[in-house]
């Protein structure tokens, strides 16, 4: 009988939604994403400054896509809201 019931709060307690994210890791991932966002202006000015004739040339749009998809990876879900990114729209 003791048995029975610790499975069956396990169950219950294994299947209740949980939400991993709490105020210091969202406040955590929003900085991130900030920094992410500054981070690509900071590429934007340098492509603008690069001398396409140059030896050794950034692939700018490869870069770009690489923290594209950093801050794709940002995502959070909590009581509120689920499944939101942190991304400015």
């Amino acid at each position: 009988m003791r048995m029975t019931k610790t499975l069956i709060l396990l169950v219950a307690v294994l299947s209740a939604p949980t939400y991993a994210v709490n105020d210091q890791e969202r406040s955590a991932l929003q900085r991130l994403s900030t920094e992410l966002e500054a981070i690509t202006k900071i590429i934007n000015e340098a492509q603008q400054a690069a001398n396409p004739h140059d030896r050794k040339l950034v692939d700018y749009q490869r870069l770009r896509a690489d923290l594209q998809k950093i801050q794709q990876g940002i995502v959070y879900s909590g009581p509120q809201k689920s499944d939101q990114s942190l991304r400015r729209k």
